[in-house]
């Protein structure tokens, strides 16, 4: 039952976010974008993970904590691609520190296979009723393709209506 519930998720299309993504070894990183691609990994899950071997480098911290902090500082913007709930906890709160004024790093979401449908549809559905400004909505970009995530990140220029504090009140 449940194999047949997931194959039919894979078959559901995007048709507005439609196109694959390539695979690390295919080398979406430094080599073809000209841009440096890091990698942050606690010490703790160091020896329990894959360490990715096309990063431009790969950066071991103490805790998460430091982790987020130097993702943070080492970006020039952020794509979430598939996750679990740290990767849901690390989309808002960059997007919620950009809300706040603290950054103007563009945010995407890469949609793999519609994933993010139903984050899409929750964040809409906040605005309609009021609950999110449709500005601090738009701070969340979507792309189907790691090749469209880039150029949305080239392009983006992510506005506030105001800035609630400054990066040093954070």
């Amino acid at each position: 039952m449940k194999e047949e519930k997931r194959n039919r998720h894979k078959q559901k299309s995007c048709p507005h976010f439609e196109g694959t993504v390539a695979p690390p070894e295919a080398g979406v990183n430094s080599h073809h974008t000209h841009q440096q691609t890091f990698g942050v990994i606690p010490t703790g899950l160091f020896s329990r993970e894959i360490a990715h071997t096309s990063l431009t480098g790969l950066r071991e911290v103490g805790t998460m904590h430091e982790r987020k902090q130097l993702m943070y500082d080492l970006a020039d913007g952020f794509v979430a691609l598939p996750g679990g709930l740290g990767t849901l906890e690390e989309l808002a709160e960059v997007t919620t520190w950009s809300q706040l004024g603290l950054h103007a790093k563009p945010v995407v979401l890469l949609d793999v296979d519609c994933f993010w449908d139903p984050l899409v549809a929750q964040l809409d559905r906040m605005v309609t009723v009021g609950l999110l400004k449709s500005t601090n909505r738009a701070l969340i970009q979507r792309a189907g393709t790691a090749e469209a995530a880039l150029a949305a990140l080239a392009a983006a220029h992510p506005t506030r209506e105001q800035k609630w504090i400054t990066p040093g009140e954070r």
